[in-house]
């Protein structure tokens, strides 16, 4: 006997699991494909997914923020760099030889040519 699975339950599993689709499929013994299916037909469940992707980055930008704020974990300073400030890499080869790696920032405020 199969039973249906209610609009609410989904929805609740959808934020209990931060809209991890693998693992509200998981918590009813389904698959991923029918909770997606399930999704797709309920404005309902496909607003509920959306807040909790939304609700899940924003704790990522959060977390990686403090850490580039920190200056504790410098990869997570410059990929904040790169991602929110426009900072870029470029390599330079010397006719030396040497290469050399050169960090940039452009500015967003400023037109550049």
């Amino acid at each position: 006997m199969v039973m249906a699975i209610s609009i609410g339950a989904i929805e609740q599993a959808i934020i209990d699991y931060g809209g991890n689709v693998s693992r509200v499929a998981e918590s009813f013994g389904v698959s991923r494909g029918a909770i997606i299916n399930r999704v797709n037909r309920s404005d309902t469940l496909k607003r509920a997914l959306d807040e909790a992707r939304d609700r899940r980055n924003e704790n990522v930008r959060d977390v990686l923020y403090d850490m580039a704020i920190s200056g504790e974990i410098p990869a997570a300073t410059i990929f904040y760099a790169k991602a929110q400030l426009g900072w870029s890499e470029k390599q330079q080869v010397e006719h030396s030889g040497e290469t050399r790696i050169i960090i940039e920032y452009a500015d967003p405020n400023t037109d550049a040519t």
